[in-house]
């Protein structure tokens, strides 16, 4: 519904039609206003339109806590896009850091499996819970072990390793 795409066909997804479009999907699936927000930030976060995301996020501030149908916040969603300027943008608005996803999983757990080095560093430096635990009382390294990703968590362990030093 409505997905997001960098490249060549980006004007599509976001030009004047598609959001006509958009609307009117939102209204057939039934989709509620602030679902219909969430979108319509996300895409103008994504787009780096952040006075239209400001105007949005004054109008209805509650978005900072509006998930989409599988429990992320916005903040969450462009994290597992890589996109560290939107992640950053969206904190310094309120965002929440140690957000999890409706499976209990935290959005830095995801970072580190998607192996996006540089952005949990941003996270950790940000204050982000590296330590916390998920919906089955794992940590980041046990998460990381499940998928087997040997690089992400020796780079995880270090960095929990400085936090612990410091």
């Amino acid at each position: 519904m409505c997905g997001i795409k960098r490249g060549s066909i980006a004007p599509l997804y976001f030009n004047t039609t598609y959001e006509v479009y958009c609307n009117q999907r939102f209204e057939e699936f039934g989709v509620s206003m602030s679902e219909k927000n969430w979108y319509l930030l996300r895409n103008k976060v994504f787009e780096r339109k952040y006075s239209e995301a400001s105007i949005l996020l004054k109008e209805e501030s509650e978005l900072v806590d509006v998930r989409n149908g599988i429990g992320e916040t916005v903040l969450h969603f462009l994290a597992v896009e890589n996109d560290i300027e939107g992640v950053a943008w969206l904190k310094s608005r309120g965002f929440d850091l140690d957000c999890k996803n409706e499976f209990g999983v935290p959005v830095v757990f995801e970072v580190a499996q998607l192996g996006y080095r540089e952005l949990l560093e941003w996270f950790q430096k940000h204050g982000a819970n590296l330590f916390a635990k998920d919906n089955e009382n794992q940590s980041i390294i046990e998460y990381l072990k499940e998928y087997d990703e040997i690089e992400m968590i020796c780079f995880a362990e270090s960095i929990l390793n400085k936090i612990n030093k410091d």
